[in-house]
């Protein structure tokens, strides 16, 4: 539904973005507010939200692709190379927003949990599961990232005046 249109005349990303951000606070915001009493059993659940988070965050920079995909048809090129950068700009707020999901979801506090319940063992497969879920999703919102920077490359250089003495 985004209009692919800056918020403010200074803006670099639209109100999808934030948005999107904000529900995510608010799904973090409940989750500090159910302070789980028990750290190790809070790793299920902290690992199915960072992955949701994670999974809706590369569903939304996929949903902008396509969006603006169907965008092209139509429009002359300065505009569309502006729906470009607020979307490039849009998947990085997002991207931006998962790498504070560790210090958000207090990944430290368990990770103490569970090397206190399971030894080093315990502390390894926090680190491995909700580590790499951030890192998959991060290449994901990266590969999307680049699609979108070629989009735009591609369309800028077909305004760019050509140069015959090249």
């Amino acid at each position: 539904m985004a209009q692919l249109e800056p918020i403010q005349q200074h803006a670099k990303h639209s109100v999808s973005a934030v948005d999107v951000t904000t529900c995510f606070s608010q799904v973090q915001e409940f989750w500090t507010q159910l302070a789980w009493p028990d750290s190790a059993g809070a790793f299920i659940f902290i690992t199915r939200l960072t992955d949701n988070l994670c999974s809706e965050a590369v569903c939304y920079a996929e949903l902008l692709k396509r969006k603006i995909e169907r965008n092209q048809l139509g429009q002359d090129h300065r505009t569309f190379i502006m729906q470009l950068s607020v979307a490039l700009n849009n998947t990085e707020h997002v991207r931006a927003y998962l790498s504070s999901l560790p210090r958000e979801l207090d990944w430290r506090a368990v990770e103490q949990a569970m090397e206190e319940s399971c030894g080093a063992e315990g502390k390894e497969q926090v680190n491995k599961a909700l580590n790499g879920q951030l890192y998959n999703a991060d290449l994901d919102l990266q590969r999307e990232a680049k699609r979108l920077i070629t989009h735009l490359t591609d369309k800028v250089l077909q305004l760019a005046p050509s140069d015959s003495n090249i």
